[in-house]
């Protein structure tokens, strides 16, 4: 279950093997290794995979059906940000007119 989530997440972000390398200090083959079920990464490899892309570990090994919605603003502001850090700028761009859009539709 862990190979078919992490590369689920892992597209659900637009995020490579290699970049998920890069932020884990692990080789791509590594990553790649995981992915297919080849190797399991330590405990507190697992642990940093689901502070990544903002799961639990239990979801992500299996465990557990739901994902874990973050439990406060700023962790739901980390998370809009490391989102926002994967997207082109023509994606970027569309984001901000929404935001905008929003922030102008609030009656506050």
């Amino acid at each position: 279950m862990l190979a078919q989530r992490l590369k689920e997440l892992r597209a659900e972000n637009k995020m490579s093997q290699k970049e998920l390398a890069a932020r884990l200090f692990v080789s791509q083959q590594a990553v790649g290794k995981w992915e297919t079920g080849k190797a399991t990464p330590n405990p507190e490899t697992i642990a940093k995979i689901s502070e990544i892309f903002g799961v639990s570990t239990d979801y992500l090994l299996g465990r557990d059906e739901e994902k874990l919605a973050p439990t406060s603003e700023s962790e739901l502001d980390n998370e809009l940000i490391e989102r926002l850090t994967h997207l082109t700028l023509e994606e970027k761009d569309k984001v901000d007119a929404f935001v905008q859009g929003l922030l102008a539709s609030r009656s506050d």
